[in-house]
């Protein structure tokens, strides 16, 4: 039998109170226009950012969304490039291990230096 999943919006969920309760700050990414009023109606009203399902889509809505922190779409461009080798790297690989995790973690850590996206 198959179930549901509900990550995505227990997640969303979590993100919006924290964020009632503290100076955090969410975001919300969809792949396809208006269906976010079909499958969490109760954010209606609420504007997602758009990506198509695409690289291309999803490089030009993080620049939407984080605006007061701009990135040039060339560092974007190569952030997408080095994630997806380390996507090759990890293929099959269970993350919710120890070492695999903290390998995942420190391949982040690295990606985000070589993207100068953030300072070291």
């Amino acid at each position: 039998m198959r179930v549901p999943r509900f990550n995505m919006p227990f997640e969303t969920g979590l993100a919006i109170a924290f964020a009632r309760r503290s100076n955090h700050q969410w975001r919300l990414f969809e792949e396809a226009r208006y269906r976010l009023i079909q499958s969490l109606s109760d954010l209606n009203g609420f504007e997602p950012f758009i990506h198509g399902g695409t690289p291309a889509g999803i490089l030009q809505a993080l620049m939407d969304a984080f605006l007061e922190r701009p990135a040039e779409e060339e560092q974007l461009v190569e952030l997408f490039g080095l994630l997806l080798t380390y996507r090759r790297k990890f293929m099959g690989v269970r993350f919710f291990e120890p070492r695999p995790f903290r390998t995942l973690v420190r391949a982040a850590i690295e990606t985000r230096k070589k993207a100068l996206l953030v300072a070291s």
